[in-house]
């Protein structure tokens, strides 16, 4: 290519790159915008300085007679027919030389140095959405565990409500059910490099106590709570046990339960949390189930070993805002699936049927009474 039509070239970009600055400089950016760039400003300004700098050089190369041999354009312009003096072509070697040491040495920096944003650290990742208060050591570790916390989420939780026997109190009108809850939760770290630590988990499940007139003192028992690690590994599951007998809830002090367990989950690993047990729920009482982090999906499943039809009214805000009133056949069960759940949201069910119409005036079937509650689940 004759080298008049190259600094032609050279010149028509440049004008071009200047007038469409803005445009250009998104255009470099958006190819880098998956690596960590400080200030992609000044790897931009680098960028054209290189350019600028590599028509400098390929100028003296051309006019040393070492690129371009006897151009005219220079020739005529420039150097006429004078032979290239030995400054110039010592000047021109070394401007070439510095040329493919800035090239090679800064690529090899440049690529050593960058990362992805999702490579970097947690602490890193902080210091870049808040920039400015690294010298705040406390407020830099509790933005670390906020944002640790939401990386810990519930892509799925099954539950499974059954409810068994009817319980009639005496010299009033109303009634409870035993219920009977398993839950397994998939929960996940979606950290792609930073392990989730929690060492104050809590479990908690209350009954609600009853008048001592009604001589009732078991409210409910805990029967399982644990974790199950290597769900999606070839290894065998390692199952944590967080309770080695059954917790009784009774009508007393002792009608709460909580267990404070450890939860640490590697980058992208998952893990389910399970608990079951039963406890008697009350006609005036609402059984609420509430979610303890962002859940994507959730099932519920209710079902019916009552020798009567049972009315239920379900709410759920985000699901079900004007509510879902439900009849569920005797020995039949009915289900349920939600889409996403904020932390602290509810899934709410309230008895409707009443006495007469879950006895039918029958009272040869009902079980001998022995507790009550309301079951706030966090897991």
């Amino acid at each position: 290519m004759d080298f008049k039509v190259f600094i032609i070239l050279i010149l028509v970009c440049f004008i071009f790159v200047i007038y469409k600055f803005e445009t250009f400089k998104i255009f470099f950016i958006n190819t880098f915008k998956k690596i960590k760039i400080k200030n992609k400003r000044i790897i931009f300004s680098i960028f054209l300085s290189l350019v600028i700098y590599s028509g400098w050089v390929t100028f003296w190369m051309a006019y040393a007679n070492l690129w371009f041999f006897n151009n005219e354009f220079i020739i005529k312009h420039f150097r006429g027919n004078n032979e290239p003096s030995d400054f110039s072509v010592s000047y021109a070697a070394s401007s070439l030389d510095s040329l493919i040491f800035f090239i090679v040495i800064g690529l090899i920096t440049f690529l050593l140095s960058i990362k992805k944003p999702e490579d970097e650290t947690l602490r890193t990742k902080v210091s870049y959405i808040f920039p400015g208060y690294d010298s705040d050591p406390s407020l830099i570790k509790f933005l670390q565990d906020k944002i640790s916390a939401l990386a810990c989420i519930s892509p799925q939780v099954h539950r499974v409500v059954t409810f068994q026997e009817l319980v009639r109190f005496d010299d009033i009108d109303k009634y409870a059910i035993k219920t009977y809850t398993k839950s397994n939760s998939l929960i996940k770290n979606i950290h792609n490099n930073h392990q989730y630590n929690n060492d104050c988990a809590i479990f908690r499940a209350t009954a609600d106590k009853v008048d001592t007139s009604l001589n009732v003192d078991l409210l409910g028992e805990i029967h399982d709570l644990a974790i199950i690690k290597k769900i999606n590994q070839d290894e065998l599951s390692e199952k944590i046990n967080l309770i080695t007998c059954e917790q009784k809830l009774t009508n007393d002090d002792k009608c709460k339960f909580e267990k404070k367990y450890e939860m640490e989950l590697a980058a992208q690993e998952s893990i389910q949390f399970i608990s079951s047990g039963w406890m008697l729920q009350t006609s005036w009482e609402k059984i609420t189930y509430t979610a303890a982090r962002y859940t994507s999906s959730q099932k519920l499943e209710l079902h019916n070993e009552l020798k009567f039809d049972l009315k239920i009214h379900l709410i759920s805000p985000s699901n079900y805002p004007n509510g879902e009133h439900i009849t569920i056949k005797s020995g039949s069960h009915t289900n349920f699936e939600f889409g996403s759940f904020i932390p602290d949201e509810k899934i709410t069910l309230v008895l409707e049927s009443t006495l007469d119409e879950l006895t039918c005036n029958d009272v040869d079937d009902v079980v001998v009474p022995i507790a009550d509650c309301t079951v706030t689940a966090n897991d």
